[in-house]
């Protein structure tokens, strides 16, 4: 078997005890991230947010806040779980952030970076992407065009992830020595940047653009 479960030849049978253990390390090795990013989600889903929505923490990350597991102190943090299962299809906005250096990382069940739209490389300009899993009609377009109900055609960007499961983690660099007033402080930051990025369905894509989250 490869690391999809296809069978790569005729059967075979494992024997001798060394042979059964390597087949276990290996089989251990192969389901770690799976089981992790598994029960880092259904955490998340408790304590953070529900799947498919984006949570904002809005404050730097310190040991007392959500922002923990990533850990840099002079940063904004964004987390979601996605599920992409089947059709599903949603769609992730970044904003218009000239004077902020941001990334979107998305990782799948394997923990595989597989798209990191935001300055470093798609520059700062706002833009919305399709997100879709492997099962998706849309997963092997680079650009897919989506007629909404008013008859608006819509060019959005592809984001395939190869598993259903996945995880979005964006960072917003928000320098915690600025002063309240500057345009460049975690508060300022956190309104006019942070609070731009988007997580929605694509229907609500479609029928009102970005649309912002029923609270912070």
């Amino acid at each position: 078997l490869n690391a999809w479960g296809d069978c790569l030849g005729p059967p075979s049978i494992v024997t001798g005890e060394l042979a059964i253990k390597a087949l276990g390390k290996a089989a251990y090795i192969w389901s770690l991230p799976i089981e992790f990013v598994y029960r880092f989600g259904k955490y998340n889903e408790l304590m953070t947010a529900e799947v498919n929505t984006l949570a904002y923490v809005p404050l730097p990350a310190a040991w007392n806040n959500a922002s923990t597991n990533a850990g840099n102190a002079t940063v904004l943090y964004i987390n979601g779980i996605l599920d992409l299962t089947g059709s599903t299809a949603l769609v992730f906005t970044v904003p218009n952030s000239p004077d902020n250096y941001t990334v979107a990382q998305f990782l799948d069940g394997f923990i595989n970076t597989f798209a990191n739209p935001g300055s470093r490389t798609t520059g700062n300009t706002a833009a919305s992407y399709l997100l879709v899993g492997p099962s998706s009609p849309y997963a092997h377009m680079q650009t897919a065009t989506i007629v909404g109900a008013d008859g608006v055609a819509h060019a959005l960007p592809v984001i395939a992830s190869d598993t259903n499961r996945a995880q979005v983690l964006i960072r917003v660099l928000a320098p915690t020595l600025s002063d309240a007033n500057d345009l460049d402080s975690a508060y300022n930051t956190l309104l006019n940047v942070a609070y731009g990025f988007r997580l929605n369905t694509l229907e609500e894509f479609l029928t009102s653009g970005p649309v912002e989250p029923k609270s912070f």
